[in-house]
């Protein structure tokens, strides 16, 4: 913000860009459609050089003297740098000719709005669990909070329905930043690559109470030693995951995903009492992880199994069935049911 953050006393260049930290850069679009006013807030900071910093599958026009460059390593960065967004420049500009200010741009899923400062989450969103606003996971029981320029980052907002598992999107998002991390960094680029495999812990039902302390201590020392803003996603995740989404972390942490979401907390089986024998669910599955032939009870190989969930949807008798944490007993080999439909025949 510009407009009421004072400048620096001697800057001698204006680099303009979305933070690093963007994964998303939706707000791009503003090179395209608002190119004009981001550079007529610019030369009101003065006849300096400008570098515009756009992404790698953008291309724009403009005049000779302004440097365009895709990457942050095409230019040696100097400590005399103004950095500043497009959106800031856009204000800056309206600011001097008096036009509003007080909007921000919002994607909600994709699909861009502008609305207006300290409007409430849940004016944006209906029926879902949980919002990411940036970095930022929001539970339901947190919709009345304002979106301002400073919580609505990077003006993305992606909603969680109650099929989504919360700590598999912060698995995500924890991925997507380690791809971000230009490496060179050691904080960055050694702090995703622990927070993946404790993720990954996490995930598959191997992580204790004791390893969030750990995740605390490595996204604290990220965010504070880090070069560049990318260091800093992964603080706002976790913590946010932790403090809003603690029930659902602690189940992973005894081994149940309540959404049924993370491949190595369920299991697939098949209920003895309700198989029939079609064998149809042993035609759907790829890797033959049913066993069984017509008119047998079937039986899944939980080892084989991949989850991928096609024979629960071809079963016309409900029979198999999707869990979080334990089996029931069930038959370790298939049974035949030809006997049985034999005698049912004779009675007939």
């Amino acid at each position: 913000d510009i407009i009421h953050t004072p400048l620096p006393e001697h800057f001698l260049r204006i680099i303009i860009t979305l933070p690093d930290a963007d994964l998303d850069c939706q707000l791009a679009f503003l090179y395209q459609e608002r190119l004009d006013d981001i550079l007529k807030g610019a030369r009101l900071l003065g006849d300096y050089p400008v570098v515009l910093k756009i992404p790698e599958n953008m291309n724009v026009v403009v005049d000779q003297k302004i440097t365009v460059i895709h990457k942050k390593e095409d230019i040696e960065h100097l400590d005399d740098d103004l950095i500043v967004s497009p959106l800031a420049l856009i204000k800056y500009y309206e600011h001097s000719n008096h036009q509003p200010t007080d909007y921000l741009y919002v994607f909600v899923d994709g699909v861009r709005q502008q609305i207006a400062c300290n409007t409430p989450i849940a004016a944006l969103v209906k029926d879902v669990k949980a919002v990411r606003v940036g970095e930022t996971f929001y539970n339901h029981e947190q919709f009345n909070t304002l979106l301002n320029e400073e919580i609505i980052e990077n003006g993305v907002i992606e909603t969680y329905d109650n099929t989504k598992c919360m700590v598999q999107e912060a698995f995500k998002r924890m991925r997507l930043n380690q791809e971000k991390s230009c490496g060179r960094c050691a904080f960055c680029r050694e702090g995703y690559m622990q927070l993946v495999a404790l993720f990954s812990d996490l995930t598959s039902g191997k992580c204790k109470e004791q390893d969030f302390e750990i995740m605390k201590e490595i996204v604290n020392a990220m965010s504070d030693y880090s070069n560049c803003s990318v260091g800093t996603n992964g603080k706002k995740t976790l913590l946010s995951l932790l403090e809003n989404f603690n029930e659902e972390v602690l189940a992973h942490v005894k081994g149940e995903c309540p959404t049924l979401q993370c491949p190595d907390l369920i299991h697939y089986y098949i209920d003895p009492k309700l198989c029939n024998g079609c064998h149809a669910c042993h035609d759907v599955c790829e890797i033959h992880a049913i066993l069984g032939e017509k008119d047998d009870i079937h039986v899944i190989d939980d080892f084989t199994c991949t989850k991928c969930g096609k024979c629960l949807h071809t079963c016309e008798t409900h029979a198999i069935k999707c869990i979080t944490g334990a089996l029931p007993e069930l038959p370790d080999e298939p049974i035949s049911l030809k006997g049985e439909k034999r005698i049912k025949e004779k009675r007939v």
